[in-house]
């Protein structure tokens, strides 16, 4: 996301969920926590760098 913010793009805003507190959202996401979610959009952060930017380029578009 630092990468993003100096090229002026656009970054969401960050919520830390402990899914161990909601039994819906642990029986959900299980052992791909963490995940990171945009809208309907997930990812198991279990991946590399580049499959991040990619997650958030397709979600959040890229400056121009």
């Amino acid at each position: 996301m630092e990468d993003r913010a100096k090229r002026g793009e656009p970054n969401p805003r960050v919520r830390y969920i402990d899914v161990s507190a909601d039994s819906h959202l642990e029986s959900r996401f299980g052992s791909r926590v963490p995940v990171l979610m945009l809208g309907t959009d997930e990812l198991a952060l279990t991946v590399s760098g580049r499959a991040i930017a990619q997650f958030l380029d397709r979600n959040l578009g890229r400056a121009a």
